[in-house]
């Protein structure tokens, strides 16, 4: 996902599931992760298969890969 984004011209990426199931972000975090994009995660929109799981999960991703924040702050950024 990386290469084509960067063919896209895309430098950005927000990960959000609208649903009431959420989705497991980490793959499309890693997937789209490059040194050129940064990556956007909307806290609410995720899930994993235990809190301890989801909260680990989340704490990798912020340190590593993407900006975790509430979902309310990626809509206003949006607007």
């Amino acid at each position: 996902m990386a290469s084509y984004l960067t063919l896209l011209g895309c430098d950005s990426v927000i990960v959000h599931r609208h649903d009431d199931v959420g989705l497991r972000c980490g793959a499309t975090v890693l997937d789209a992760f490059s040194p050129t994009t940064r990556i956007a995660l909307a806290e609410e929109g995720c899930f994993d298969r235990s809190q301890a799981s989801h909260a680990i999960n989340i704490c990798d991703m912020n340190a590593k890969y993407a900006d975790v924040v509430k979902t309310s702050e990626v809509l206003h950024l949006l607007r």
